[in-house]
């Protein structure tokens, strides 16, 4: 659950990418963090090293996740736990449509708040090796998160303004929060747990299987109830909102390492993910105001508002994943490590949405005639719906392709250094069909003086296919030391080379089965418009993109002799401890 590279993005379609003039697609996956990612559980003293080098340097947490017959490589017990509070993760559950357009039927406070982060980094990472005999080894690894916290931010602005409205006759303010309910509140717990095992078949053969778990679980709710009633003034208002999130996968993995001589090991593991996803969001949005002239009951308004909705998404997919790792010790202080590994995602997913409101509204007022001055009493009576219907599904396939070769030479226990290449090529496509239709009546009449009477009509259809493809090829350099400076104390210097060329192409295609836009007035049609099957195309390949980037990472071992190892990784800024990451070990 730690921040993944970009391959993980490229698996899971996450992409920040420029589509140019081809519309972005409303569905949405389950905002589900870490989903269908494996573990990888990695100490502090590999993060001390750039990403790339994960698994080109011996590790005894690294090499096991890699491969579960590397556990055997554990001749020790060992507690591992490190705690990161420098590190932050946060995302933010968006409902698809709030930001739809002039269609979306959505509750008053979509377009006037946010849903507050959550943060998804681990609160720790904790590890527990432990061979059993001479022949087996247990390995069981664990983290947690956890955020509690407000569920929307920016929540109280407006309820003034619907307050005043309702008090325009009154000659009492009306104070809202006379009597009120109120409750905004998130929760997010999650966990990922991991089992391995491995035993030696015989002196040349290790075998290895794991088991891993993950369950995610986030539940956000917002009740607030306000009214106050007075002899002439009146104030109701409901909103309602509920969130719930939820997913697990499930990961089942085997893997051998044979050694044919005592400088050569030869291993191969395979692997699936499989697991399935849920969000679900309902509103309920009414409000009611009312107020008139205490002596002049005849100048009143009252208006009266009612709303709900309710989105729901899905989404299921697997990842099955293999790898083939070769190790040589070329002399007593150079190795050579290699490293081959693919893995497929597919993952389908659906939602829909639908919402529909109604509101209508009646008002007495003075209506000042001109060039006359005469003032006259109007009556104005108002009554509309809306309703939008959405569906949709999407399907997202990609692979990737990793080769890496590492050399590793050591000096004794006073220094250490590795370099390596690391060559990727991922691919992605991503397929969305999406539906919707999207309905208006409005309807208002003019009385007592000027009656007036104005109707409008729409219906709008729309189809959408949306296709996208993204190759990419990288080129890592990375290159790592360890030096010893002083009597247990080592430091740990990383740095790498990035290049990467990415290509990618978009396209959609619009479809509007039926627009329809209607208006009378006084009964009397005034406009009848009337579209069958419009289309629109896009079609857009961006220049391919090539780009080069490069990192610096640093860290502190320290060992002591009775087995104890405490590491300290400094984040971007050195001078602050709060970028500090601290772990520990416990070797005996």
């Amino acid at each position: 659950m730690q921040k993944k590279l970009l391959i993980g993005m490229i698996l899971l379609g996450g992409w920040i990418v420029s589509r140019g003039d081809v519309p972005s697609p409303f569905l949405k996956k389950c905002a589900i963090p870490y989903f269908l990612e494996p573990m990888e559980f990695r100490t502090l003293k590999m993060q001390m090293l750039p990403p790339e080098a994960y698994g080109m340097v011996p590790d005894l947490y690294s090499d096991f996740q890699l491969n579960p017959a590397f556990l055997r490589n554990v001749s020790q017990k060992s507690v591992y736990v490190d705690l990161n509070p420098g590190q932050t993760t946060s995302v933010s559950w968006a409902p698809w449509l709030a930001t739809s357009g002039e269609y979306a039927v959505l509750p008053q406070w979509y377009s006037r708040t946010s849903v507050s982060t959550v943060l998804v980094n681990p609160l720790y990472n904790f590890a527990f090796l432990f061979p059993i005999g001479s022949q087996w080894t247990l390995g069981f690894l664990n983290r947690s998160l956890f955020d509690y916290g407000p569920f929307r931010t920016g929540y109280s602005g407006y309820w003034n303004e619907m307050a005043a409205d309702a008090a325009r006759y009154s000659d009492i303010p009306l104070v809202p929060s006379r009597l009120e309910v109120d409750e905004n509140q998130q929760t997010v717990i999650g966990n990922q747990s991991e089992v391995v095992l491995a035993r030696s078949m015989t002196r040349n053969l290790d075998l290895g299987f794991r088991i891993g778990y993950f369950v995610y679980d986030q539940d956000g709710d917002l009740y607030n109830s306000k009214w106050a009633n007075y002899p002439h003034s009146a104030f109701a208002m409901l909103n309602d909102e509920a969130l719930s999130i939820s997913g697990h996968h499930i990961e089942l993995g085997a893997g051998f390492v044979f050694r044919p001589n005592s400088k050569t090991k030869i291993g191969g593991y395979g692997g699936i993910l499989f697991g399935n996803a849920s969000d679900r969001s309902s509103s309920l949005d009414t409000s009611y105001t009312w107020s008139e002239q205490d002596v002049q009951p005849q100048y009143y308004q009252w208006n009266r508002y009612f709303l709900s909705s309710r989105q729901s998404s899905s989404m299921d997919g697997k990842r099955p994943r293999m790898g083939l790792t070769f190790e040589k010790a070329i002399t007593d202080r150079w190795k050579l490590r290699s490293f081959a590994y693919a893995t497929w995602t597919t993952l389908d997913y659906s939602g829909d949405f639908v919402s529909a409101d109604t509101s209508s509204s009646d008002r007495q007022y003075d209506e000042y005639e001109w060039p006359s001055g005469t003032i006259h009493l109007r009556r104005h009576e108002s009554h509309g719906s809306r309703s939008n219907l959405f569906n949709g599904d999407g399907n997202e396939e990609s692979n990737l392709w990793r080769y890496f070769v590492s050399f590793i030479y050591t000096q004794e226990k006073d220094w250490s250094f590795f370099g390596g290449i690391d060559l990727q090529r991922a691919w992605f496509s991503q397929q969305v069909e999406e539906s919707s239709m999207y309905k208006s009546h409005q309807w208002d009449r003019y009385s007592l003086y000027k009656p007036e009477t104005d109707v409008e009509s729409i219906r709008h259809e729309l189809e959408y296919t949306f296709k996208m493809t993204r190759t990419q090829w990288r080129v890592s350099l990375p290159i790592g030391i360890q030096m010893q400076v002083v009597r247990g104390f080592s430091v740990v210097l990383g740095t790498s080379t990035v290049f990467s060329l990415s290509d990618e192409t978009y396209k959609g295609r619009r479809i509007y089965p039926l627009r329809v836009s209607q208006k009378w007035q006084d009964e009397k049609q005034i406009l009848d418009d009337i579209e069958i099957n419009r289309y629109e195309e896009f079609d857009s390949h961006p220049a391919k993109t090539w780009t080069r980037s490069w990192g610096q990472y640093v860290g502190i071992v320290y060992t002591h002799p009775s087995g104890i190892h405490v590491y300290v990784q400094c984040g971007d800024d050195f001078s602050r401890p709060a970028n500090w990451a601290l772990g520990f070990e416990i070797q005996w």
